[in-house]
């Protein structure tokens, strides 16, 4: 979600060289990928190494089983909510992580 300060930010602040000239997202990728299409290449291959080494983690992917919980709820929302229920909570973090996805693509 904070990729929607990222759009604000963007336009006032940018990197000082003249390859970053434009204001806009994607003509600052196409402006690169015309004066200096290895940089593209580099940042490509940076990810690719990036995603692959993850893929291929099982820590990384395996699903956590001792999460601790340390019961931080100063104003009692838990209760209120009534997910002190594991099958509402449970709903609940289903919901949030929907809730990620969603904005994921809103700002995309």
């Amino acid at each position: 979600m904070l990729a929607s300060v990222g759009l604000l930010v963007q336009p006032a602040f940018h990197l000082p060289d003249p390859v970053f000239e434009s204001t806009k997202g994607y003509g600052a990728v196409i402006q690169l990928l015309n004066e200096r299409p290895e940089a593209v290449w580099q940042i490509l291959i940076a990810l690719a190494a990036i995603e692959t080494t993850i893929l291929f983690n099982d820590e990384i992917n395996a699903i956590p089983t001792d999460i601790k919980d340390f019961n931080f709820d100063p104003f009692g929302v838990r209760k209120s909510q009534g997910l002190d229920d594991p099958a509402k909570f449970a709903a609940m973090q289903l919901r949030e992580l929907k809730n990620g996805r969603l904005a994921m693509l809103g700002i995309l």
